[in-house]
């Protein structure tokens, strides 16, 4: 008996984390994607293999933000009017950050952000005005090195519809002289070198933005894995009970 209830345990224990890694809870994982042209920029240290104080001008851009509505300790404020989430360790009301990354992409070559200093992401639509904004930043500074650097896009368009949800996927095509100009700045000033070692800025003209679901899942165990180990037991101890009944026959 004992040897069948070894087995049973040992059993369930597989199953159960079977369960944990084939039901994972539900996250809202959302991509937007930002495509336009370069307005004005400076390359002062060739981030973007151009050369040094090389400009940006024209250049086309994609600029890719990954973020997480359902960040649990960001904020998140929905009225008939927007819906807006924002957090960071910058913030004491909300020290986790819904912004995942932030990637810039210009002329082939990419830079990426950790946004988990400060993340904003807003869809607004009233009395006719309407647009979408993502803000990521990254600062930090020690004795050595002093980083401030940030990405803000803003997509507007009057003339058209932004969902009042920021989990709702859409598209917009946009006018590249109807404000949306976005901006960006990379900057790491080395204390040691009294000089920057990376300073790049300019602004961004966009002509399309698409919002979409990226990811729906995430590694903590969800109630969803109970039923399976629920099922799983009822199997074995089925199994344990009809073999307990043949050794009782013979």
């Amino acid at each position: 008996m004992r040897k069948h209830l070894k087995t049973l345990l040992q059993a369930s224990a597989g199953i159960l984390a079977f369960a944990v890694v084939s039901a994972p809870a539900f996250a809202i994982t959302m991509k937007a994607v930002y495509e336009g042209t370069v307005v004005s920029g400076v390359d002062q240290t060739n981030l973007f293999g151009h050369g040094d104080n090389a400009l940006l001008d024209g250049l086309a851009y994609v600029l890719t933000f990954i973020y997480d509505t359902s960040t649990f300790g960001a904020s998140r404020q929905t009225t008939a009017d927007f819906d807006q989430i924002f957090g960071g360790t910058s913030l004491n009301c909300c020290p986790a950050s819904p912004m995942l990354s932030a990637k810039l992409t210009i002329d082939g070559q990419s830079q990426i952000l950790d946004g988990s200093y400060s993340g904003n992401i807003t869809n607004f639509n009233s009395l006719g005005t309407a647009y979408a904004s993502h803000d990521a930043q990254n600062s930090f500074s020690d004795s050595s090195n002093v980083i401030a650097s940030f990405i803000y896009a803003l997509a507007r368009d009057d003339t058209l519809s932004v969902p009042l949800n920021l989990d709702t996927a859409f598209m917009l095509n946009l006018q590249p002289d109807f404000g949306n100009n976005s901006q960006f700045r990379f900057t790491n000033y080395d204390v040691a070198l009294i000089d920057y070692t990376t300073n790049t800025r300019g602004f961004l003209s966009a002509t399309s933005l698409t919002v979409s679901r990226f990811q729906q899942t995430s590694e903590v165990p969800a109630p969803a894995a109970l039923p399976m180990l629920a099922s799983g037991l009822g199997v074995f101890g089925l199994m344990a009970k009809r073999r307990a009944k043949k050794r009782a026959a013979t």
